[in-house]
């Protein structure tokens, strides 16, 4: 374990790291701030390679954190939001904020906002586009935190090549509310409202968003996309007691536990991540630990595709499932109830290759703590 420093402050984090090495975060410094940190002290985003951490600036204001599901991508582009004075906005109480591009040589390029004072970038892919969430003028103040039902004015953006767009107002299909991930053919995806749900798991392709599903209960979540289209999240009962990790691919959804072998030592609560090796890292419980519990009880856990491009992988069951699985396959069901702003808030917080699909089924290892 190599410890990368600090920016002279106590709280730092690292949140992304690409195949050169580099490492983006956040960390604090020393200089007191009432806006950042929680009311302490500033914080800012860092870029640490070769050793060294750098302190990325800011837009103007003392607060520039680099946050979001994929900050950095292979080309050492960086993205976050940053304040953009320390003056308070006399509407919202705190000092305006813009998501930010950072590249070295060019330092930080204000992306704006889509009208409001409150915006902030969630990924970047490898061609430089950045997905993210703004506020609008009839709620500037909105998306400072994760939405809740009440927060419809806290939109999804697109930023490409200096072009600001509204997911949310031009998409057909559905309408994207919070977008977590973006891969490099400019797919979209993470959690919208369509007809049938408020609250449900999509990907957007060229102005269209399509609900991926819940696996039979009533919400689910979208959180990373690899470059061959396939999704990975979690599904929500009803009852918010059951979350169940899934992956999507080709118009199917499937419930992760159908395809890991029986008797595993957990069951599959979230799946955070996959790669473009079809490999996911993800949260379960073991035996006896509540679904629900999976954030204060749960473990990390890698999954490993049982297919050609891994080999043998010991502990394999390739009769799991066959190659057009209905097993915990589910599209979205009808008349799902609303969530409250507190349910939904807390649902927030909690939350190819082949013309088949190309699981046959996942080896897994439970990591340590």
């Amino acid at each position: 374990m190599i410890d990368l420093g600090s920016l002279g402050g106590h709280q730092v984090a690292g949140f992304g790291i690409n195949n050169r090495g580099q490492i983006v975060g956040n960390s604090t410094n020393t200089i007191p701030d009432p806006f950042c940190f929680f009311g302490t002290v500033q914080n800012r985003a860092f870029l640490w390679e070769q050793g060294q951490m750098h302190d990325l600036g800011t837009l103007g204001g003392n607060c520039a954190p680099s946050v979001g599901e994929r900050p950095i991508n292979e080309r050492g582009q960086v993205i976050g939001n940053s304040t953009t004075s320390s003056i308070p906005d006399p509407v919202t109480g705190f000092p305006p904020v813009d998501p930010f591009l950072w590249e070295k040589g060019k330092g930080m390029t204000d992306l704006g906002t889509l009208g409001g004072v409150f915006g902030s970038a969630q990924a970047i892919n490898n061609g430089g586009q950045i997905i993210g969430q703004s506020s609008i003028p009839a709620d500037p103040g909105a998306c400072n935190g994760f939405p809740d039902n009440g927060d419809l004015n806290c939109h999804a953006f697109l930023w490409d090549n200096g072009t600001l767009t509204d997911l949310t107002t031009s998409t057909t299909g559905g309408s994207p509310e919070w977008l977590s991930d973006i891969n490099d053919a400019g797919e979209v995806t993470g959690f919208g409202a369509f007809s049938e749900s408020q609250f449900e798991a999509f990907i957007w392709r060229k102005g269209v968003a399509t609900d991926l599903g819940n696996l039979g209960g009533c919400f689910s979540f979208a959180r990373t996309i690899n470059s061959q289209g396939q999704v990975v999240g979690l599904a929500v009962s009803c009852d918010g007691s059951v979350v169940r990790a899934f992956l999507w691919e080709k118009g199917l959804m499937v419930d992760l536990d159908a395809l890991i072998p029986s008797g595993s030592s957990l069951q599959l609560a979230d799946a955070e991540d996959i790669n473009d090796r079809g490999e996911i890292a993800g949260i379960g419980v073991p035996p006896g630990v509540p679904l629900a519990n999976y954030i204060t009880e749960g473990h990390g856990f890698l999954l490993i595709p049982c297919d050609e491009n891994h080999g043998g992988i010991e502990g394999c069951d390739y009769s799991l499932v066959d190659d057009n699985p209905t097993s915990g396959a589910q599209t979205a069901a009808a008349a799902k109830p609303e969530l409250s702003p507190d349910a939904s808030r807390q649902l927030m917080q909690a939350a190819g290759r082949r013309s088949k699909l190309w699981y046959r089924g996942f080896g897994v290892q439970s990591l340590p703590k």
